[in-house]
């Protein structure tokens, strides 16, 4: 069949599973694909520029592309992704690609990395272009400076996802711009890092983002007057991640509705139920102080569990935490004695230790991560887990991983592609005898990436 004979419809459906860069070809070599294969490299295109690639003259040359035709060409842009890498653009350059992003109307999304004031000093048109584009709905800076975030509170589109890091915080010298004050009816979800002064600055008391149901927080410290900002202004949420640590955890108690996710490696003060929850710290003793999580554990009541394994908030899996259903344990990291028998000993008496625990719980689904130096063998895991899911009668997926090396990085339990499958040892309990004896069906290693949607589903599980 002839690629003439195929409809536009039908041509751009295939060309959506090319990536756009690889579309540039198509567009010179086949004279059916030139124009479908021109909207799908249109879709989504990054520039950048610096002393070394001579970038801007690339610049230069797809503005040039763009103004040859605007009307037929600049609306199939959807991604447009700016890397200045510091580097001034030359004033001609800088007006032409204001011109592209003006007659850009199909824009959605906007991308600027390591901006700085003086890249946006000398491109004021450029600068203003973006401020007056309104069909955006995705907006991410990356380390912009204090006139990068100026400029985001100048912009007139109306996204429901923005991505703000900033590179230094000041105020901007004409005084506060009231951060993000003109996407309070459309933002959904928001990601900070180094803007959570921005924000108690330049937030007005009565300002509040209603619509927000996903919140991520990248910086490292977070003070307790921003965690009372973060209660106050978004009382919708739904998902909240923290990637650091809340220096100061007295005070205010968030009390939203019923949350969706929550991860963390500071105990919160939440008084709500929490689906999912996530803490991502080792619980070591010496360090944390376990007794806050528990008892943030027991205010948010959640169904699926993730966490560094420690006694104690296993011996309170069955005391309060009755509507837990998932556990993801992980235990790799933690510190163990060097001698391999001493990591094997402690590896048996944790599971013989955790399906004594599980055996009062009504939990269907765990997940161990087995230390980098565990040596336990194949057929002594089965035993284990043949063992849990005896004393486990609700057990219904089990999982054992042993880490193929030290300092592996936390993985999201649906990341089943990334895991070592060699290392991976996942069985269903496919039915139980009328003793209640288990009988175990091991998943196989190409069937394990597959697992990720149940997984998923144990943890809706009520």
């Amino acid at each position: 069949m002839s690629l003439q004979s195929l409809n536009l419809d039908v041509l751009e459906t295939i060309l959506s599973f090319v990536e756009s860069r690889d579309a540039l070809p198509l567009m010179t070599t086949c004279r059916a694909l030139h124009v479908p294969a021109m909207r799908r490299h249109l879709f989504e295109i990054t520039l950048r520029w610096d002393s070394h690639s001579r970038g801007w003259k690339k610049t230069l040359k797809f503005c040039k592309f763009i103004l040859d035709d605007p009307q037929a060409r600049a609306p199939h842009l959807r991604a447009l992704t700016l890397l200045p890498s510091h580097h001034r653009l030359a004033p001609p350059t800088s007006d032409h690609l204001a011109k592209v992003i003006r007659h850009a109307t199909g824009l959605r999304r906007i991308v600027l990395s390591f901006v700085d004031d003086n890249f946006l000093e000398s491109s004021p048109t450029l600068v203003d272009a973006l401020a007056d584009v309104e069909s955006l709905e995705t907006i991410r800076f990356n380390f912009v400076s204090t006139r990068g975030v100026a400029l985001l509170s100048r912009m007139k589109s109306q996204p429901r996802s923005v991505q703000c890091a900033v590179s230094a915080y000041r105020l901007p010298s004409q005084g506060p711009a009231r951060f993000l004050h003109n996407f309070v009816q459309s933002l959904t979800f928001l990601e900070l890092l180094g803007a959570l002064n921005i924000l108690a600055v330049d937030t007005e008391p009565h300002d509040v983002w209603p619509r927000v149901q996903e919140l991520t927080l990248r910086d490292t410290e977070i003070r307790g007057g921003h965690w009372q900002l973060i209660c106050r202004a978004f009382p919708n949420l739904r998902t909240l991640h923290m990637r650091g640590m809340l220096i100061d955890t007295t005070g205010t108690c968030a009390e939203w509705s019923e949350m969706d996710l929550v991860q963390t490696r500071s105990p919160l003060l939440l008084r709500c139920h929490v689906r999912c929850v996530e803490i991502r710290a080792n619980l070591d003793p010496s360090q944390y102080n376990v007794a806050d999580y528990i008892e943030m554990l027991g205010h948010t009541s959640p169904v699926a569990l993730t966490c560094h394994f420690n006694h104690r908030i296993l011996d309170y899996v069955h005391v309060r935490l009755h509507r837990l259903r998932f556990l993801h344990l992980e235990t790799y990291d933690l510190a163990l004695p060097r001698e391999l028998s001493s990591v094997a000993r402690w590896v048996d008496a944790t599971l013989l230790s955790l399906a004594s625990t599980l055996a009062q719980s009504r939990v269907r689904a765990v997940i161990v991560e087995l230390p980098h130096n565990c040596t336990t063998k194949r057929a002594e895991l089965l035993s284990h887990t043949k063992n849990i899911a005896l004393h486990a009668r609700c057990m219904e997926l089990i999982g054992l991983h042993r880490r193929g090396y030290a300092g592996s990085l936390v993985r999201q339990v649906g990341d089943l592609r990334d895991w070592r499958y060699s290392l991976c040892n996942w069985y269903h309990v496919t039915s139980r005898t009328t003793d209640g004896t288990p009988e175990l069906s091991r998943v196989s290693e190409a069937d394990v990436p597959g697992l990720a949607p149940l997984v998923q589903a144990c943890k809706t599980l009520e």
